[in-house]
């Protein structure tokens, strides 16, 4: 259970190889098997147990079934499908999908404070009309620049995040396409509003400065710093107290 655990600990999926791993690495050091190839069993097997909840956790397989079915000449001696790469199975455990459905749900709920659309649109520097064709794509000019320094593009984004009622929402563009600087205005943007703080998240020091040295009305901190974690304990000093009416930026929210 505790390999288990650990192989789910880091990722949102793991595979059977890395699961045998884990289990491994938590095996008591009296444990001895009378060679490489006996022992490797015993981890299969062990693994194979885990994956069929004997652990006392329920462990669901995320990979999609086979479709179309392949004939035999098709498959291996396993009875694997040829078109399948060995050992590509991915797993999750149900307490794991369950925390994701729950922050699916809180993340969706339409709960947040936010801009009217004209408040938005006037600290954006564009004409609400222009971003909202933007967002539906009924407008040909995202390389525009509004009167906040944003593309179009960018300032439509911002928009639909300011004036959005849901506690979460994504925006997702190639690298150097402007997501700092987008970052930057939309902090400037609420904070002139007259709302609460803005807090830069990433999950590196580096990438925490980068936000806050976007705009002056960031707050920087990394995920250890807001969530209160010392080297010695996870959450010893407690999660930071945002306020009410903050807004949270989140680098590689993924």
């Amino acid at each position: 259970l505790e390999g288990l655990a650990k192989a789910q600990q880091g990722k949102a999926a793991f595979g059977r190889q890395e699961l045998i791993h884990r289990i491994g690495e938590h095996l008591p050091d009296h444990a001895v098997a009378p060679g490489p190839e006996h022992a490797r069993r015993i981890l299969e097997d062990l693994a194979g147990r885990a994956l069929a909840g004997a652990g006392g956790e329920k462990v669901v397989c995320l990979t999609a079934g086979e479709f179309p079915d392949v004939p035999g000449s098709a498959r291996r001696a396993s009875g694997e499908s040829v078109y399948q790469a060995h050992g590509s199975e991915r797993y999750a455990t149900a307490s794991q999908l369950t925390t994701e459905q729950r922050l699916i749900h809180q993340a969706q709920a339409e709960a947040a404070p936010r801009l009217s659309a004209e408040q938005a649109a006037q600290l954006l520097g564009a004409e609400r009309d222009r971003l909202d064709a933007q967002l539906h794509g009924a407008t040909a000019d995202a390389e525009a620049t509004t009167g906040s320094g944003l593309r179009m593009d960018q300032a439509s984004a911002a928009y639909h995040a300011l004036t959005s009622s849901r506690r979460a929402d994504v925006v997702i563009a190639l690298a150097g396409a402007g997501k700092t600087f987008l970052a930057g205005k939309t902090a400037e943007a609420w904070t002139e509003a007259g709302m609460g703080k803005v807090y830069g998240l990433a999950t590196s020091s580096a990438a925490r400065n980068e936000l806050a040295a976007a705009s002056g009305a960031i707050v920087g901190l990394n995920l250890a710093q807001f969530l209160g974690h010392t080297e010695e304990e996870r959450g010893k000093l407690g999660a930071v107290d945002v306020g009410e009416r903050s807004l949270l930026l989140v680098d590689e929210a993924s």
